[in-house]
């Protein structure tokens, strides 16, 4: 079992392979390629029983953050009302450490924007993207000043706002 992290980033791990009929456990230096997907595979060549292969099946933990979508990573970004009307510029954390992320002008609830590179590393050493889907979050507090700014907020809306839901 590999953290997500560590299963996107790759690198060395040590194991204890137990081998029916040994005495000990093996201890081996396993290689984990960047990238490795849940239920992938690495082999281990000559090291499983009596000389032949050892097959490793790779389990990878779930992340709070990112989900993976074959070589893409997504993520749901909140951001305040303020940084969708206005917009804004955001830290978003990727595999690499933060970015800066424009967030647009305007920018609606479920709008995605597409990181490049900053997806799940490949093999030949370039990256899927990150796509980022942006949340619009309120206040959390509930106070009379601020249910007064969303009364007035609702004021500006034109229309029915579900005026293109059709069946």
């Amino acid at each position: 079992t590999l953290g997500f992290v560590e299963a996107m980033r790759g690198g060395e791990r040590e194991i204890q392979l137990g081998i029916p009929g040994e005495a000990a456990p093996r201890q081996l230096k396993v290689r984990i390629p960047p990238g490795v997907k849940d239920g992938g595979q690495i082999r281990l060549r000559g090291q499983g029983i009596e000389g032949g292969d050892a097959v490793l099946r790779i389990r990878v933990d779930e992340h709070d953050v990112f989900r993976r979508d074959g070589d893409d990573l997504l993520m749901n970004l909140p951001i305040t009302v303020g940084e969708a009307y206005f917009g804004a510029k955001v830290a978003v954390p990727t595999l690499d450490g933060e970015v800066s992320l424009s967030i647009p002008k305007e920018a609606k609830s479920g709008r995605k924007l597409r990181l490049r590179g900053k997806g799940v590393p490949k093999a030949d050493g370039s990256a899927g993207d990150l796509i980022v889907t942006l949340m619009i979050r309120l206040p959390e507090v509930r106070d009379e000043e601020v249910e007064k700014l969303i009364r007035e907020l609702e004021k500006k809306y034109e229309g029915d706002v579900r005026s293109e839901i059709k069946i």
